[in-house]
């Protein structure tokens, strides 16, 4: 083959690598729609399909897998051995599942859409834009569900409970979707993004609308991913003193809000901030999980955690999970499955803060703590896929940082800014050196 030529395939590769790269981060959207699908499958409309949504997104996203993984390059190759290898040390909880004739949907979901969550971010997530899309993302979600809460309201939860929630679905699950946005919000806002003070309306707007919900725990994840956002990013360097001033007193604005609120959802989160107000079942489940990991190195099988009769009465005996992700792998897949999901989520952390140079990077540190720390207070493993989506996006962020810190621009000499605020050039790390 002559030189000629051979440049001319050279030259096609990189344009349909430059094309891919393009349209890669629209694959986010059936990405966040299968995490989030859990959240919204129950409001009126999509629970009477004839199709389960989260099994037709998932179909969807399997399906870009097979059908793109095969032909273009991935966006974070390096990552994805890793992902297979904290499943890899899951499947003693898997044998432990087998040998205890516990039921297989829970080990089989574990294997399966879950699995898809924190694969398929090796295929698509990478790069500015990607950051952009899954902020956006959130973001319109947030908005849907407020609209949709709005004319599809809980009825017994208004008139009984005095609460805020869409029909058809849970409280915390609603209020983890709002919650998502104000941390977005917030941490733009904070980060000196341009329209700075209609972030800090959006903030405000959704943190009344999840404080209506009355979900104790993102209202306490809210507040607690914003705070070390803003201490760990480094997109606050020289700024984390106004910063923090500026969150202090949004936590003092928001104090006074909830002190004063006459409704029940906004009691229930002040009581518990105030120590007055305990959870004694998730403190039972923490109880029992801690008991039981020493005795099970292996794990008590996935779905096998069970709790004494005398606790739930006649449906005693039946597999719950303790409402805390950490706790739920330990006892249920073994110290091994334990220990690597603590190295996967510190090395996730480490990537969200390595590469929180730009508003967009920054916002997602937020975001990535924010799934995290849901996840230590309410739904099981396979229902936080979110959270598996955003410990995968941190760590191809880590993996990424030699190369670049934060994609805060497209060159080193650029002086273009973000879509949503500044990127000095002080904070810019060459990306060719």
């Amino acid at each position: 083959m002559r030189a000629q030529d051979l440049c001319v395939n050279a030259s096609r590769l990189e344009g349909g690598a430059e094309a891919w790269r393009g349209t890669a981060p629209l694959m986010l959207i059936p990405l966040v729609l299968l995490a989030y699908s859990g959240y919204f499958k129950g409001m009126p409309g999509l629970r009477t399909l004839p199709i389960d949504v989260t099994l037709l997104l998932a179909a969807v996203c399997a399906g870009l897998i097979v059908l793109v993984g095969s032909r273009a390059r991935w966006a974070a190759p390096t990552v994805l051995p890793l992902v297979v290898g904290l499943w890899l040390a899951f499947a003693a909880g898997v044998a432990v599942t087998f040998g205890s004739g516990i039921p297989l949907e829970k080990a089989f979901n574990l294997g399966t859409v879950t699995l898809l969550c924190a694969v398929m971010p090796c295929l698509v997530y990478g790069g500015l834009q990607a950051q952009r899309w899954l902020l956006g993302i959130s973001l319109a979600l947030a908005f849907v569900m407020a609209v949709a809460t709005t004319l599809f309201p809980d009825r017994m939860a208004q008139e009984i409970f005095g609460r805020l929630n869409l029909d058809g679905q849970t409280a915390i699950g609603t209020a983890r979707v709002l919650g998502a946005s104000v941390v977005i919000a917030a941490l733009i806002a904070l980060g000196g993004g341009k329209y700075r003070w209609i972030w800090w309306a959006a903030a405000a707007v959704g943190t009344a609308f999840t404080l209506a919900v009355g979900s104790r725990g993102p209202m306490i994840s809210v507040l607690f991913s914003v705070a070390f956002a803003v201490v760990l990013a480094r997109r606050f360097k020289g700024r984390r003193v106004s910063a923090s001033a500026q969150l202090i007193g949004g936590f003092l604005a928001l104090g006074a809000f909830v002190t004063v609120s006459p409704t029940a959802a906004s009691d229930r989160i002040r009581l518990f901030l105030l120590g007055d107000q305990e959870d004694v079942a998730r403190e039972y489940l923490f109880d029992v999980a801690l008991r039981e990991i020493p005795k099970s190195p292996f794990g008590v099988g996935w779905g096998g955690f069970q709790v004494p009769r005398s606790f739930w009465g006649v449906d005693g005996g039946t597999s719950v999970y303790p409402h805390n992700i950490f706790l739920e792998i330990a006892v249920e897949g073994g110290w091994l499955a334990a220990i690597a999901f603590v190295v996967f989520a510190f090395y996730a952390l480490v990537g969200f803060i390595r590469n929180s140079v730009s508003l967009e990077s920054a916002a997602l540190l937020g975001l990535g703590i924010y799934w995290f720390s849901v996840a230590q207070t309410s739904s099981d493993v396979n229902g936080n896929r979110m959270t598996w989506v955003m410990l995968v996006v941190g760590l191809i962020s880590w993996k990424s940082s030699d190369r670049i810190s934060g994609f805060p621009i497209e060159s080193s000499g650029s002086k273009k800014q973000a879509s949503w605020g500044r990127v000095e050039r002080s904070q810019v790390e060459p990306r060719n050196r």
